[in-house]
């Protein structure tokens, strides 16, 4: 066909539209991809609870909790609760004026906010109890902030409660209290104004707590599935840490040097690590850095370095170092420790060896005795060892007085060297009674005194700021119902 002027003009009319409609098309995509591409690569978690109470059996799950916001907590949604007056059953052990739980969601954060005013629990009380968690993006990274406060804590008498620790409870019984914890994940935080859990009563082993908001991430919220601002970490990771080589140790194990914990190596780009040093297989409370002192009692120990590494999909599990054992000086007139607590001995004294057995046992080492005690030197610390006193001795029958009369009916030792099923000084009080089983403590001065069925014996710590100071054995036929063991333990003290 010949192709004239007139049909050359419509020919490019048509081409240059099909090629208009075509740039069009074009953008469309690269509009829709883009738009895409600007989605947040994870979201936002929140809740907040102005109080719950557990481990009581006539409250259910539900009504345990009073005042919460955004019960489900993933994802962080916009939610706010605030109620006049704590209802039944929950007010027969905690009351208040005014509950408020409040959960916010943006774009670029999740928060949560728990407050309880005018509480009594317990017969304990404060003015107001509150606690704030937060995480927001500081460009592509998803950053957390908390904070707590509890006014005017008092017990019943009216007495401020300015730091955690065991103390007795105006209704009976012994509780921990907890002030402003933080606990934190690598993809989430919740920070408690108070927790009270009951250690002793009818209700032992009940929780509550007063003042609770957690905020976290899902993924990174804070960077875009292509790396850009707006969703967040920007690894690539798909999976969370894996180690694959151990933690390792390194300085002079010596008591006053410090010593230091390598990461070791992971998978997955991890983008922050976490540490805790054992002693003996026991953690060390507190030390939870990447260097850790060693302290005289360390001395003929073993230490260990535990660490953990975290990315933006969570936490993987603790790697631990090989031990490294310090070394444990020569102290004339103190000898290292030797011998574990086993059946009625610990170390190299038994229960109902006389006084001159005893000084004979331990004839290597210095003594600084009382009247009833000998307190025989060991390195790093050294053994207690308790006679019966006159004053033990008048709450005995006859035939028991004069069987215990001038022997060995107590040693205790704060060496971390020695274990009773696997708890040391330097152990807490939960870790205790999970492996001990043991009853309610004696408050007697400064200390909390705990005792367990042990065999033939009976094991007895001595606890301050719910950390074990001293580990035990004593005479199990003197220790029969509670009234004995308190008059037994306040002869010691």
């Amino acid at each position: 066909m010949k192709l004239t002027e007139r049909n050359l003009a419509v020919n490019r009319r048509r081409a240059v539209a099909a090629l208009s409609a075509l740039v069009g098309v074009v953008a469309l995509l690269a509009f829709t991809a883009g738009s895409a591409s600007a989605a947040p690569d994870g979201h936002f978690t929140c809740r907040a609870s102005a109080a719950r109470v557990e481990g009581l059996s006539e409250l259910s799950a539900l009504n345990s909790e009073p005042a919460v916001a955004n019960r489900s907590n993933d994802p962080c949604a916009s939610a706010h609760v605030a109620i006049a007056n704590t209802p039944t059953p929950i007010s027969n052990v905690l009351t208040a004026g005014t509950a408020v739980a409040t959960t916010a969601s943006t774009g670029s954060s999740g928060s949560a906010s728990a407050e309880l005013m005018d509480l009594t629990t317990l017969g304990l009380s404060a003015d107001s109890a509150t606690a704030s968690a937060r995480y927001g993006c500081s460009g592509t990274a998803a950053t957390p902030l908390t904070n707590s406060s509890v006014v005017n804590l008092r017990d019943g008498s009216g007495a401020p409660i300015t730091s955690s620790g065991p103390i007795s409870l105006p209704a009976g019984g012994l509780a921990d209290i907890e002030l402003n914890q933080t606990i934190t994940t690598a993809t989430s935080v919740t920070r408690r104004a108070l927790q009270i859990t009951v250690l002793s009563g009818v209700d032992a082993g009940a929780q509550i707590t007063i003042g609770e908001s957690s905020a976290g991430i899902v993924g990174n919220p804070c960077q875009t599935a292509s790396g850009g601002s707006g969703g967040g970490g920007g690894s690539g990771s798909t999976s969370r840490p894996v180690d694959t080589t151990r933690p390792a140790i390194s300085g002079n194990p010596k008591a006053g040097k410090t010593l230091s914990c390598s990461t070791g190596r992971w998978q997955n780009s991890p983008s922050r690590f976490g540490f805790q040093w054992s002693r003996d297989g026991t953690p060390i409370v507190g030390a939870s850095h990447q260097t850790a002192k060693i302290q005289t009692g360390d001395e003929g120990l073993a230490l260990t370095c535990a660490v953990t590494a975290s990315n933006a999909l969570g936490r993987g599990h603790w790697a631990t170092s090989l031990k490294v054992a310090v070394k444990v000086p020569f102290v004339r007139g103190c000898p290292r420790a030797t011998g574990q607590p086993r059946g009625q001995t610990l170390g190299l004294v038994r229960l109902g060896m006389t006084r001159t057995q005893a000084r004979g046992a331990f004839t290597r080492s210095n003594d600084r005795g009382t009247h009833f005690e000998d307190f025989f030197c060991l390195t790093p610390i050294g053994v207690r060892v308790g006679y019966a006193s006159n004053a033990l001795l008048t709450t005995l029958p006859p035939a028991a007085r004069k069987r215990v009369s001038g022997q060995v009916v107590l040693a205790l030792t704060a060496n971390a060297f020695y274990a009773l099923r696997g708890i040391r000084p330097g152990a807490t009080v939960a870790a205790a009674h999970k492996a001990l089983r043991t009853a309610a403590p004696f408050h007697v001065g400064r200390n909390y005194w705990y005792t367990a069925h042990n065999g033939t014996t009976t094991a007895v710590l001595k606890v301050r700021h719910g950390i074990v100071q001293e580990i035990g054995i004593a005479d199990a036929k003197l220790m029969h119902g509670r009234k004995a063991q308190r008059a037994f333990i306040k002869s010691f003290s």
